[in-house]
């Protein structure tokens, strides 16, 4: 694809965003639209708030033309051109729980993709509370509120971001706060916004170990936090891998712009899991 086109696709799916936050801001309390309606096809509970604004964006990448895959939180995989090289991967409300709780911590994804290249191109993560718009062209610059911008070296606030389910995942944690000096450590609701904070140098480290993030979670803030060049691993230093053109689950993922706190975090990790 060319530059002109992967700008065209950024300006647009912006665009859709901001749309699609100013809808789910204009419905926050109504009770109708917080209603569960069934559950994705990786069991997670939706509500009607879900399925509106995954139509709404859906709809709108068609009407802006582009015929293309589409990988979503609620249907899977969309295969309306399945032999398009965009794909489309969309998370229409990150932070749901947080949304009906009418607690303003949560966002709205989309990420595109080469198909012919495996490599993601574009991206955008929008908070639905505030207006604030992050996204990138991969490789190139990332940007918040079109505003491009760099890392700078800033006093990190000594807390680390994680969600725990689990004994061992409690366990893992537990280890990490220890030897990283008993940082304080939240779960606040929305890991593509906490992905993205955490690159922008708010937050000393995010770590998930659950095997439970997909793909359509954590794909824009991934590419967003790469293209600001902060840290971004599994457990093993390695660069993420998965799937785009289908739901992939994510097994481990580490993201942080400070050397010293990442490099501990897969030490710890390292010797966990050789135990």
């Amino acid at each position: 694809m060319n530059k002109e086109y992967v700008n065209k696709i950024h300006r647009d799916i912006i665009e859709i965003a901001i749309k699609a936050s100013k809808i789910a801001r204009e419905n926050i309390n109504k009770d109708l639209l917080n209603e569960v309606v069934g559950a994705n096809i990786t069991g997670d509970i939706i509500r009607r708030i879900d399925v509106i604004l995954e139509d709404f964006i859906i709809k709108n990448i068609f009407e802006k033309g582009y015929k293309a895959l589409i990988i979503s939180e609620e249907r899977g995989v969309v295969k309306t051109y399945e032999d398009s090289n965009i794909i489309f991967i969309i998370d229409p409300l990150d932070g749901s729980s947080n949304y009906v709780a009418d607690t303003p911590y949560a966002s709205i994804s989309i990420a595109v993709a080469d198909k012919e290249k495996n490599q993601i191109i574009t991206g955008v993560v929008s908070e639905v509370f505030r207006d604030k718009v992050y996204s990138f062209i991969y490789g190139e610059a990332a940007y918040v509120n079109n505003e491009k911008i760099s890392i700078k070296k800033r006093s990190l606030e000594n807390i680390i971001l994680s969600y725990v389910d689990d004994l061992d995942a409690l366990k893992l944690l537990y280890e990490i706060w220890e030897r990283l000096d008993k940082p304080k450590i939240r779960s606040l609701g929305s890991a593509a916004l906490d992905i993205v904070k955490t690159a922008l140098g708010h937050f000393r480290l995010f770590i998930d170990v659950r095997g439970r993030l997909r793909n359509i979670d954590i794909a824009a803030a991934y590419g967003f936090s790469k293209t600001l060049g902060v840290y971004v691993s599994d457990h093993l230093g390695r660069d993420l891998s998965f799937k785009l053109s289908d739901i992939d689950k994510i097994k481990t993922i580490i993201v942080s712009s400070d050397e010293e706190a990442y490099l501990k975090t897969l030490k710890i990790l390292r010797e966990l899991r050789e135990k």
